[in-house]
């Protein structure tokens, strides 16, 4: 722990650098630091403190410091300790963040505000969320109407094509992540063919943006931009970042079938083709290998939104083509997550769209065929290519499906595929190592390892469930491949929504109802979800024991997912968005009782669950990390500060005041099966905290430390704007939640 302390910020370092800042942004009208005491309990000067950050808040760009990322290598975890019993509180794994960003020594200190001089060309950081509280997600803060929302899209594709102007784009993939050994490099005739495609899209998005009329096309001082490619060198990289982040989650993709230069000689595929490629940059402009990209990924993603739907509106018969399925499915992966408001609108309307065509296609409803395997070299180059073919839409299919229980767990709605009554009849996705054999001799020789001599599928997702359904323990099962426990998590979370939605159903007809029916009602309910937390222990015991593979990135990410669902078998998270924007007008004093009143009764669990979260997140590099992530800690922050906020008196006697004679429980860093954690959960012996980041504990009875210590942990990377943007609506949360709690933060 005596390492992090080098992360701690001087007082006299941030008393200069806040004067300054105070000075430069004309609010020399608040107290100054002198006047105010950082490290200091005293209520009144927290008080000033608040009153500073929140004018703060409201009057300069909010930006926070570009972090310097540090070695994934170094102080992490193993995903798979994260089953190991025997991590303690001693062995300490750092969240990468700059010491400038953040102190949290006492009070909640401010974090720093400003931001590094901009690039040519590029805004401030408040510009880069004109609609920050008009995203369909994540609403903890006040809600902006979207018909009073500025468009982005124009200045997209201005800054799309003001730095390809230049040319002046370097992209380094990071060497851990880089899939340079499957991506065929691409040649300069690929890239001009390429660019001769994207041109005609490129030009549409213009002329839908008013950046083109048709009299501006002739006109050779207004000409349109020219869709001019960055080097080959540069493609290859961002075609490896995407691969590198998202072939770890999402099993559609597969870097070994990346023939780059192949891919646009297949005659009336190459404009499908084209958008495939476009829609990778895209991707791998947005990750944080390519952090030199960044301002790419929103322009391409919107001219690829151009093209997609342009396609589709000129041949309808493409929206059920395998290919065009994949486009789609990649746009809506990287939209969802951009931090754009209007590009997650776009996925929001066309994953529902696009999963309306794939059920009415019946593609979940077949069954996978098993073909004999053959020695014939030519026969068998076959055989594999068909295999190869299908394989790839039951991938493609199941994908859908796991971008739809990511979608609507963040917006906390039932996935619309389990909803529908689709049978999912079609083979969940193959052993990895299976689908990445790289010739038809390897492919053959994995096969008659696992098969015997016969290419047969999985089982379909409905033979999967009926056997979790009807299994004791563990034991009794082979093992699974990280996709098929995503895949029955996705199950599972399917019935905890439909639980939590019958709850919310009840609750508003309670008025309306006798007191005997509601009381019978909620009582079945309350069976129904205890019956949901037991088929989600069962699972995580399947996950513990039965798992082919801890280690991998993809097992990180549903154990994330696992925590996230258990959580909401616990808490109503809209209940608790809507406090924290304050929608029913709760005053402080009265918070704790509203909140208990929300499903607030299992502390322990709460915090367990949000602890590992955590803990799972931090053992994951963060370039494997999904691209939801900081999602995952958004909700982590408000269930916790909530949780702490509705803590009963008792409870928040013994955090304040008897912390010594207790043991701290360490909750995101101790294993489920640790005896602290088990004691926590089992007696409620032991404190709760998290750990800080710079050494040390967090207690969690502040519940504004909370919010801030979480926002923190968000500075691993904010230069990506989904990641930024999430920091920035915690930090106007505590920054609201300091303002109305003057004795208590």
């Amino acid at each position: 722990m005596d390492s992090q302390n080098d992360l701690a910020i001087p007082a006299q370092d941030n008393s200069d650098f806040i004067n300054n800042l105070l000075h430069d942004h004309n609010l020399q009208g608040l107290p100054s630091v002198e006047e105010m005491s950082f490290f200091d309990t005293d209520a009144t000067k927290n008080n000033q403190l608040n009153l500073c950050l929140e004018s703060l808040l409201d009057n300069s760009p909010f930006g926070l410091p570009i972090s310097q990322e540090a070695d994934p290598s170094t102080n992490l975890q193993n995903i798979n300790d994260l089953f190991n019993p025997s991590i303690s509180s001693g062995s300490r794994s750092s969240y990468s963040l700059t010491n400038e960003a953040f102190r949290l020594d006492g009070n909640v200190d401010l974090p720093m505000l400003t931001e590094p001089e901009a690039s040519p060309g590029q805004g401030s950081v408040i510009d880069m969320f004109p609609a920050l509280e008009a995203w369909p997600i994540f609403e903890c803060d006040p809600i902006m109407q979207t018909n009073h929302c500025p468009t982005t899209a124009t200045d997209h594709l201005r800054t799309l094509y003001r730095a390809l102007s230049d040319q002046d784009i370097c992209c380094k993939s990071n060497a851990q992540t880089s899939h340079a050994a499957s991506i065929e490099p691409f040649v300069s005739g690929t890239r001009d063919k390429l660019i001769a495609i994207v041109q005609r899209f490129s030009d549409k998005a213009q002329r839908v943006h008013g950046l083109l009329s048709s009299e501006q096309e002739t006109n050779e001082v207004t000409a349109p931009f020219f869709f001019i490619l960055p080097a080959p060198s540069v493609l290859d990289s961002l075609l490896s970042a995407c691969l590198g982040s998202y072939e770890l989650h999402y099993p559609f993709l597969s870097a070994v079938s990346m023939k780059t230069n192949q891919l646009l000689d297949k005659g009336s595929d190459q404009v499908i083709t084209s958008l495939k490629l476009l829609l990778m940059m895209a991707a791998g402009a947005m990750t944080p290998a390519a952090s030199h990209t960044h301002r790419l990924a929103h322009g391409l993603l919107e001219i690829c939104r151009v093209f997609l739907s342009h396609l589709v509106e000129e041949d309808m018969r493409l929206a059920s083509n395998s290919d065009l399925l994949q486009c789609a499915l990649g746009f809506n992966i990287i939209a969802a997550w951009s931090g754009d408001k209007w590009q997650m609108d776009v996925a929001i309307y066309q994953k529902a769209m696009y999963i309306e065509i794939l059920r009415r296609s019946r593609l979940f409803e077949q069954p996978s065929p098993s073909v004999p395997l053959s020695d014939s070299a030519a026969e068998l180059m076959r055989v594999w290519r068909d295999w190869q073919e299908q394989e790839s839409k039951n991938r493609t299919a199941y994908t859908w499906l796991i971008l739809d229980q990511e979608m609507c767990l963040f917006q906390d709605s039932t996935s619309t595929l389990f909803t529908s009554g689709t049978d999912f009849n079609i083979s969940v996705p193959s052993s990895d190592r299976v689908w990445r054999a790289t010739s038809a001799e390897q492919w053959a020789r994995e096969m008659r390892h696992l098969d015997g001599g016969t290419i047969t599928f999985p089982p379909s997702l409905n033979e999967h469930v009926k056997r979790f359904r009807a299994l004791d323990t563990a034991k009794d099962v082979d093992t699974f491949v990280p996709t098929t426990l995503r895949l029955l998590l996705c199950h599972l979370q399917k019935i905890v929504s439909q639980v939590r939605a019958m709850i919310v159903d009840i609750g508003a007809s309670g008025a309306t109802s006798k007191a005997t029916r509601h009381h019978t009602s909620m009582v079945l309910v309350s069976v129904h979800m205890d019956e949901a937390q037991d088929m989600l222990q069962k699972w995580y015991s399947l996950a513990s024991h039965r798992c082919t593979d801890h280690e991998s990135p993809a097992m990180g990410a549903t154990l994330v997912l696992y925590h996230l669902v258990s959580l909401n078998t616990l808490t109503n998270f809209p209940d608790v968005e809507r406090f924290a924007r304050n929608d029913d007008n709760v005053q402080f004093h009265e918070s704790s009782r509203w909140l208990r009143s929300h499903h607030f009764e299992d502390h322990h669990r709460i915090f367990f669950h949000c602890g590992q979260v955590l803990r799972t997140i931090r053992s994951m590099p963060e370039h494997t990390r999904p691209a939801w992530w900081a999602g995952a800690v958004y909700r982590v922050a408000l269930i916790a500060w909530a949780n702490s906020i509705s803590l009963p008196d008792a409870s928040m006697e013994v955090g304040e005041h008897e912390h010594k004679e207790f043991t701290h429980v360490v909750l995101d860093e101790l294993a489920p099966d640790h005896s602290l954690i088990e004691a926590y959960l089992d007696r409620h012996e032991g404190i709760p905290v998290f750990s800080r980041l710079q050494g040390g504990h967090l207690s969690l009875d502040v519940p504004g430390e909370i919010l801030v210590h979480l926002a923190s942990v968000l500075g691993t990377d904010p230069q990506l704007t989904f990641v930024k943007g999430v920091q920035l609506k915690l930090l106007k949360l505590a920054a609201r939640w300091q303002q109305s709690t003057p004795t208590r933060t």
